[in-house]
C-alpha cells in the first residue's frame, strides 16, 4: 500500500522538576536537569508516544542525583498523563508514565500539547526541559475509484480485503458486480453479485463470511432475503429471510451475532430489532428501537451497539441516538448528533464512534464528521470528507475508515473511495 500523505502537528511537552512525595531529596545547588530520552516523536493524536519523555538530573560535579521528586502535568492542547508523579532512580532519571496526545478537531491537522512540571529546589539549571512531538490524523487520503460508481452499497471486510455490495447504479437498482479492493496494489477487481439485485441494504461480517441482510429490489420494494458471500469460492449462498422486510437498515455484529435495526417497510419507519445467529440460521426479535426510524447508521462500540440518526414517519433527520445493551435487551438514550442525519456512514474506532456525510438539517447534504466519546458522552466535529455525497459505504480496516460510492445533488453517481485516518 501506498503511503499515505496525513496531516501532521507538532506538539510541544514542557516538563520542570519537582517535589514528590514523602522521601523526596531536594537537588543540591547548581543541579542541572536536561532531556533524557522521549523528544522528537510521531503518534497518532489521541494515542501514547512509544518512548515516554523522561529528564535526568545531575549535581554540580555531573553525578546523578536520586530521590528527586519530578511531577508531570499536562497543561495545553487535550492530552493526558499517567504516572504524573515519580522520583528520580539511581541514575537520575525520572519519566512520566504515559504521555498521550491530544485528538484533532474540526479541520485541525495541527496543535500544541503542553506538558509541564515542577521542581523541588533552587538553582537548577535547564529547568524546564521542552521535548517535542508530532501528533498526526483527522486527515484523509484518495485512492483508486470503483469501477461501477454506485449509491446505497455497503461495505465490508475480509481477510484484509474490503469488498462493496449491492446499490443502486445508472439504471436504478439493477445487478452489477461486487467488487474487492486490495490495499497492496490500490486497486479494485470484479467479485460474483448478489443473487438478488439489491440497494439500501446493510451487511456484517462474521469469521470469513459477509452476509447481505434487506435493502430494496428493482421495484424498489423492501425485501428480507439474506445472502452469505464466501471469498474463497466467490459465491453466494441464499439464508434465512430476515422476518420483517425492510431496506434503510442498519446492520451491525455484535459478539457473533448480526442485528437489524430499524428501517423502512414501504410505508413506515421501524422501530423492529432481529437478530440473526449464523451458527443456527435463524432469526430472534429484540427489544424495539424507543425510537422508529429509518436511514439510519448502527454501529458496535465496547459491547454496546449504537444506533444513530435517521427519519422518522415524516422523513425529517433526526439526531437521536440510542445504545442497546445485549445483555439486558435494553436500550438507553445518549447525547444526540449535533445534527439531524440520515443516509449516513458509522463507523467505530480506538473508543470512538464516527459519523460521515449524508443529509442533515432538513435536506442540506454534508461532508461533515462527527466523532462520539461514549466516556464523555459527547459529540465533536472532525476533518470533513473531501467529496460531498451521501448513501455511501463503509469498512474499517487496519486503523482506518474506508469510505466508497455515493451519491449527490446532482444526481452523480459517486465511485470515489476516501480513507480516513482518525
Amino acid at each position: 500500500m501506498s503511503r499515505m500523505s496525513f496531516g501532521f502537528s507538532s506538539l510541544l511537552l514542557v516538563v520542570a522538576c519537582g517535589g514528590g512525595g514523602n522521601s523526596v531529596t531536594p537537588p543540591p545547588t547548581n543541579s542541572t536537569v536536561a532531556a533524557h530520552a522521549g523528544d522528537g516523536q510521531t503518534a497518532l493524536d489521541g494515542t501514547p508516544v512509544a518512548i515516554a519523555p523522561a529528564v535526568r538530573v545531575t549535581d554540580a560535579a555531573g553525578a546523578p542525583v536520586a530521590g528527586s521528586g519530578v511531577t508531570f502535568t499536562a497543561a495545553s492542547g487535550g492530552g493526558h498523563i499517567t504516572q504524573g508523579t515519580t522520583t528520580t532512580d539511581p541514575n537520575g532519571v525520572a519519566a512520566v508514565g504515559a504521555w498521550t496526545l491530544g485528538r484533532l478537531g474540526g479541520n485541525t491537522t495541527s496543535a500544541i500539547n503542553t506538558l509541564v512540571a515542577t521542581v523541588a529546589g533552587n538553582d537548577i539549571t535547564g529547568n524546564p526541559v521542552t521535548f517535542s512531538a508530532n501528533a498526526w490524523g483527522n486527515s484523509w487520503a484518495s485512492k483508486q475509484s470503483l469501477g461501477t460508481p454506485r449509491a446505497a452499497l455497503a461495505l465490508g471486510t475480509v481477510n484484509g480485503v474490503v469488498y462493496a455490495v449491492g446499490g443502486a447504479a445508472v439504471g436504478g437498482v439493477v445487478q452489477i458486480p461486487s467488487e474487492a479492493y486490495n490495499p497492496a496494489t490500490n486497486s479494485w477487481s470484479n467479485k460474483a453479485g448478489l443473487g438478488t439485485a439489491r440497494a439500501n441494504l446493510g451487511v456484517g461480517v462474521v469469521g470469513n463470511d459477509l452476509y447481505a441482510v434487506g435493502g430494496t429490489d428493482h421495484n424498489f420494494t423492501p425485501t428480507g432475503t439474506v445472502e452469505v458471500y464466501n471469498p474463497t469460492t466467490d459465491t453466494w449462498a441464499g439464508r434465512t429471510d430476515m422476518p420483517t422486510p425492510r431496506a434503510y437498515l442498519g446492520v451491525e455484529v455484535l459478539n457473533g451475532v448480526l442485528y437489524a435495526v430499524g428501517g423502512w417497510a414501504g410505508d413506515t419507519a421501524l422501530a423492529t430489532v432481529e437478530a440473526y445467529n449464523p451458527a443456527t440460521d435463524t432469526w430472534t426479535t429484540r427489544a424495539s428501537l424507543p425510537t422508529p426510524r429509518m436511514g439510519l447508521a448502527v454501529a458496535a462500540l465496547d459491547g454496546i451497539l449504537y444506533a444513530v440518526g435517521g427519519a422518522g414517519h415524516n422523513g425529517q433527520e433526526t439526531a437521536i441516538v440510542e445504545a442497546y445493551n445485549p445483555a439486558t435487551n435494553s436500550w438507553s438514550t445518549r447525547a444526540s448528533l449535533p445534527a439531524g442525519r440520515m443516509e449516513f456512514a458509522l463507523a467505530a474506532h480506538n473508543g470512538l464512534l464516527y459519523a460521515i456525510g449524508g443529509w442533515k438539517n432538513s435536506g442540506a447534504m454534508s461532508a461533515g464528521v462527527d466523532a462520539y466519546d461514549p466516556e464523555s458522552n459527547t459529540w465533536s466535529p472532525r476533518s470533513s470528507m473531501p467529496t460531498l455525497r451521501c448513501k455511501v459505504g463503509i469498512t474499517v480496516m487496519n486503523g482506518l475508515l474506508y469510505v466508497a460510492g455515493g451519491y449527490d445533488y446532482t444526481g452523480q453517481w459517486h465511485g470515489e473511495l476516501e480513507v480516513y485516518q482518525p
